[in-house]
């Protein structure tokens, strides 16, 4: 399957990336042509995963037919990024819905939100610095500080797939709690927004009042409203956000097409994952074959 060719190439290239990050004086060239163990690591990662092809399930092969692997083998910091983005924006909705107490929106579910987007951010963060120090544990193989088995190889793979996938999970639920709240707000806003005309009630006044900074906090353009009570301009602005929540929407559920992935593929590499005695058994059994080939001459 070409993506798993592409993606061995592209996880290939990210492990030489951070070794050459960490030695500076060595050249890219050099890792294939001059060490050892750069040639093994790297060798063995693009045999794993290509391999990956003939044994994983169609429904993971069919899971993403327009979009590679690759995107989410790497960027870490980039998921990490983007999901304390969302998380900003959530908490920019909360307290919009909570100060607005005729919304329903209770203290019970600001707590609650804060609560839950704050485990899924330090889940993020946690698995970033994770698939950090995964890629420096490539590293050293590379330069002989840990043995480079093929068993080692595979379980480090197999330990930085798993590390993707709840890095993957928390930010697709983190990016579905934005969808959720900003719809909740973009609803309720327009119900106040349509009482403008009928009352004039210091409480949808004042909640009209922030939906500007809501959305101006949030990267929507208002620079069409002109003034707090510019129905026009609130809306056009609102139906703004509607397309940037179908967007993230949008990304959330490719996120769980790419989490479908990972899942068959951590369980194709776990089946594949070599037994450590026997791999030294083969290495001692060929040993063997070499000294007795060697005493015959």
């Amino acid at each position: 399957m070409a993506e798993y060719s592409h993606a061995a190439e592209q996880f290939k290239e990210t492990i030489i990336e951070e070794y050459l990050k960490r030695n500076p004086g060595v050249k890219r060239s050099e890792i294939m042509t001059k060490l050892v163990n750069g040639r093994i690591v790297v060798g063995t990662i693009q045999e794993i995963l290509t391999n990956l092809s003939s044994r994983t399930s169609s429904k993971a092969k069919t899971a993403c037919p327009d979009r590679n692997i690759v995107d989410k083998l790497k960027g870490e910091d980039e998921r990490l990024a983007a999901s304390f983005q969302s998380i900003e924006s959530c908490k920019h909705y909360i307290e919009w819905l909570f100060s607005s107490r005729s919304s329903g929106f209770s203290e019970d579910d600001r707590n609650q939100n804060i609560e839950y987007l704050t485990r899924h951010g330090t889940i993020c963060e946690y698995r970033a610095i994770d698939l950090h120090e995964s890629k420096m544990k490539f590293a050293q193989a590379m330069t002989g500080k840990l043995k480079p088995t093929r068993s080692l190889i595979h379980t480090l793979l197999t330990e930085y797939m798993q590390t993707v996938l709840e890095q993957l999970k928390s930010q697709r639920l983190i990016y579905k709690r934005e969808v959720e709240l900003g719809d909740q707000f973009s609803q309720i806003s327009r119900e106040y927004i349509r009482k403008l005309h009928a009352t004039s009630k210091p409480s949808v006044i004042k909640a009209v009042s922030k939906v500007a900074d809501v959305l101006k906090s949030n990267k929507i353009d208002i620079s069409g409203i002109t003034n707090a009570n510019d129905i026009k301009g609130l809306t056009a602005a609102l139906d703004r956000l509607g397309a940037q929540l179908q967007q993230r929407r949008e990304e959330y559920a490719i996120l769980q097409e790419f989490i479908t992935v990972f899942e068959s593929v951590i369980e194709q590499l776990k089946a594949m994952q070599p037994e450590p005695e026997k791999e030294e058994e083969q290495k001692t059994s060929s040993n063997r074959m070499a000294f007795t080939t060697k005493k015959g001459r």
